[in-house]
């Protein structure tokens, strides 16, 4: 959660700012830019999240069967993972810097696992199985690659435009947006609320992930301006 938060504020709205900045744009106008950005992505997530929750909740009230109404909701879910993954694949093919894609794809590296755990228990609660479930999983693992091969088109039709800069902009602070989503909505809240045995350790933990993302991102930082 620490990690997640500490690279979209410390790291990904800046870095978008700065591409809004390189296309022209004044520097104040540059950061309001990728703060509406960011919560253009946090707002795009949520409402996805709102939408499977409104469905879940109707499913189970409705006279439908148990089965058709879980697939329902599972599917929501899987898109809402979805527009997740494409967003922040999108955004490491456009990284400016090798130390932000780094940045990027650690993170990518870390929380895809546990994602793609949950999407798994979630469809076989919904009662998906056999071929049905793998080719679901298979879609969901296939938003990765779309998202980058996306990501690099785009860049690629537009980085000589006045739009490619704008461009990378947007989709730093939409997928910035996306982990401000993922890291205080669903992930610090989840691991406080369920297990109140270890908040201390939890909270050292937050901590930590926000101090070592803050070190690495400034030390990156001092790098990148003295080269």
């Amino acid at each position: 959660g620490g990690v997640f938060l500490t690279l979209a504020f410390v790291h990904m709205m800046p870095e978008a700012a700065g591409a809004f900045a390189s296309g022209a744009i004044a520097s104040a106008d540059a950061m309001r830019l990728a703060c509406c950005w960011t919560l253009a992505g946090y707002l795009l997530i949520w409402g996805v999240e709102r939408a499977a929750s409104s469905t879940s909740t109707t499913d189970a009230h409705s006279s439908s069967s148990s089965s058709s109404g879980g697939g329902t909701s599972a599917a929501i879910l899987l898109g809402a993972l979805s527009v997740h993954s494409i967003l922040e694949t999108m955004a490491l093919a456009v990284a400016r810097t090798k130390f932000a894609a780094s940045l990027l794809a650690a993170s990518i590296a870390l929380h895809q696992p546990a994602e793609s755990v949950a999407l798994l228990v979630a469809l076989v609660r919904a009662g998906l199985t056999g071929k049905k479930l793998v080719r679901l999983l298979l879609l969901f693992t296939a938003m990765g690659p779309i998202g980058s091969m996306l990501g690099l088109f785009l860049h690629g039709s537009f980085s000589a435009t006045p739009l490619g800069p704008v461009l990378d902009g947007a989709l730093l602070a939409l997928t910035a947006g996306t982990f401000v989503f993922v890291g205080a909505t669903e992930v610090i809240p989840e691991e406080f609320e369920e297990d109140k045995q270890h908040k201390k350790l939890k909270t050292i933990s937050l901590a930590a992930g926000v101090a070592i993302m803050f070190f690495l991102t400034h030390i990156a930082g001092k790098l990148e301006a003295a080269v």
